[in-house]
């Protein structure tokens, strides 16, 4: 295995941490958090050893802040970036390139199948090639989907934060429309 690309993670539940299943949290955290450090363990090892490799943890524009009914979800985002950070660091003398792509909107089956809007999101294709392009510029690459890299740097900052948190939560699922064609408008 030459390279491993990690694209899990969708969440399909909403609602308060302290009111969802133990069960439903627990799966977030195990795909996100402990499938993606499992997986670049066991084939990470295998490149270093090697020499050469490259992996691919992908994240979410979700894991720069918490949002509300995300809990478990924009937190195990979070652990991704931050992961992937700390095994870049380790890897990249190593031999093996190591990147947290950052994807915004994409036009995935799992969006597909939360009812977005994906006609408005950015083609997988392109999101693919864009973190084969730049595998080697990690630890994190954010794709250039019109205002991610934007949002990231305006969620990022830990000035007020309890004021960012609120103000740029992420949109109940019956508001991302909206919120998307509002994007694209003003990117136009």
């Amino acid at each position: 295995m030459g390279l491993l690309v990690y694209n899990a993670g969708a969440n399909n539940t909403r609602g308060l941490f302290v009111e969802l299943p133990e069960e439903v949290t627990q799966s977030v955290i195990a795909v996100n958090v402990l499938g993606q450090t499992n997986f670049a363990r066991h084939y990470g090892a295998l490149m270093v050893k090697r020499g050469r490799g490259g992996i691919i943890l992908t994240g979410s524009l979700g894991g720069y802040l918490g949002s509300p009914t995300l809990a478990a979800y924009t937190a195990s985002k979070s652990f991704s970036r931050i992961f992937t950070e700390a095994l870049w660091a380790e890897c990249a003398p190593l031999g093996v390139d190591v990147l947290h792509l950052n994807i915004g909107f994409t036009a995935t089956p799992a969006m597909a199948r939360l009812g977005l809007p994906i006609d408005l999101a950015e083609a997988p294709e392109t999101v693919a090639r864009e973190g084969l392009a730049n595998i080697a510029n990690g630890p994190v690459w954010i794709v250039s989907t019109p205002g991610n890299v934007e949002q990231a740097r305006l969620i990022s900052g830990i000035e007020d934060r309890a004021g960012t948190v609120r103000a740029h939560a992420i949109a109940p699922r019956a508001q991302t429309a909206k919120a998307a064609l509002e994007q694209k408008k003003l990117v136009e």
